[in-house]
């Protein structure tokens, strides 16, 4: 296989990724609907556009219905040289329902918590122009109930700002520091 897999909890960190480009290959209508950012709605002469383009290492993401005919084009794009190509694994379904369950599963004052800092509420990961997590803004605000609600729906404990700082990092009290420890002696052992 010239093209690997990409689970949908993992679209928001890879679209993080410099020079990213996505490819929607469903139809126009769908598309309006809804896509993800930055997404280009497939066309020949869109394709024959990224081609030319010739960033053969830029990271690509490709997209259809159900993951099923995206890998047609993956394995079109590699042939043509790029070395970072993606296909959402379960595609466009697998996303909304990744993403329905990150809505649902927050609490109102959550989600307002979370939009009040300016976080993408669809992305319990999502970062802020410093480069902070919402866990690591829990922790420096010291909102336990904020902290346990974000890893209750499955917010990365591990995740790290360009510093290398984490939620651990930012906890401003020592409840706060109780309560994150013992999670992340689990993750650690779970890692090792």
């Amino acid at each position: 296989m010239s093209y690997a897999p990409l689970l949908a909890e993992q679209v928001p960190q890879f679209l993080e990724k410099p020079g990213v480009a996505v490819v929607d290959m469903r139809d126009a209508r769908s598309y309006e609907q809804d896509h993800l950012p930055g997404a280009r709605l497939a066309s020949d002469a869109a394709i024959m556009r990224l081609i030319k383009e010739k960033q053969p290492d830029r990271p690509l993401l490709v997209y259809c219905y159900h993951g099923n005919s995206s890998r047609d084009l993956c394995k079109l794009l590699s042939g043509f040289g790029f070395t970072q190509v993606y296909n959402l694994e379960g595609g466009w379904q697998s996303w909304a329902g990744h993403r329905d369950r990150l809505e649902a599963s927050l609490s109102v004052p959550a989600t307002v918590w979370l939009g009040g800092f300016g976080f993408d509420t669809g992305n319990l990961d999502s970062r802020i122009d410093n480069g902070m997590s919402a866990l690591m803004v829990a922790a420096k605000e010291t909102r336990a109930d904020i902290l346990a609600e974000l890893l209750a729906a499955g917010a990365d404990l591990t995740r790290q700002t360009l510093d290398g700082f984490t939620a651990l990092d930012s906890a401003s009290t020592l409840p706060v520091l109780r309560f994150l420890k013992p999670r992340y002696a689990a993750v650690s052992a779970s890692v090792a």
